[in-house]
């Protein structure tokens, strides 16, 4: 899940120890889809996008269905989303996430490539075929089927979430009464 373009805080979330900028309320979520491995996140590390490496972070290991994530500013996220949640930590304070596409690159080690988001830098992940609502209307984006590990560069794999703000730390579905 990738909060790259979040909604306007609220006055309540600014209470709380939030700022008045949108993109201090960022955020990337991975999930461990394995049934049964442990995933070691000690040589993971976003190298494009945002710079972080789980090395030194607070969450090192994923189990199997386990979310972690890696936020803009830990104090906003907490604002809006409350605390208890599989933060990992805060990547470096000087990156952004664009809210008209890049380059977001998870890798292994020394940069090989574990999910990759518009290598070629020419596509837009605020435009079609990608989803649009996420675009500073409320959802995050959100993998479609994130269990069959679908082409993280393709639009078509990604929605919209269901919940506005996103589901940071748990499944984002569509509740019906």
């Amino acid at each position: 899940e990738i909060m790259y373009h979040p909604p306007a805080p609220t006055a309540a979330e600014i209470a709380a120890g939030g700022s008045n900028f949108n993109n201090d309320y960022e955020f990337i979520e991975l999930r461990n889809i394995s049934p049964t491995l442990t995933l070691d996140l000690t040589e993971i590390r976003f190298t494009k996008g945002v710079d972080f490496d789980f090395k030194y972070s607070a969450i090192t290991s994923l189990a199997p269905g386990a979310f972690v994530l890696v936020v803009k500013n830990s104090a906003c996220f907490q604002a809006r989303y409350g605390a208890g949640l599989p933060v990992a930590g805060v990547w470096d304070a000087e990156d952004n996430l664009s809210n008209s596409g890049e380059e977001i690159k998870l890798s292994y080690g020394a940069g090989t490539a574990i999910h990759h988001i518009n290598p070629t830098g020419l596509e837009r992940y605020d435009q079609p075929p990608w989803p649009t609502a996420p675009d500073g209307k409320g959802p995050s984006l959100t993998l479609i089927d994130p269990f069959s590990a679908p082409d993280h560069n393709m639009g078509s794999n990604w929605r919209a979430s269901y919940v506005n703000n996103g589901s940071p730390g748990t499944v984002d579905n569509l509740v019906t009464i």
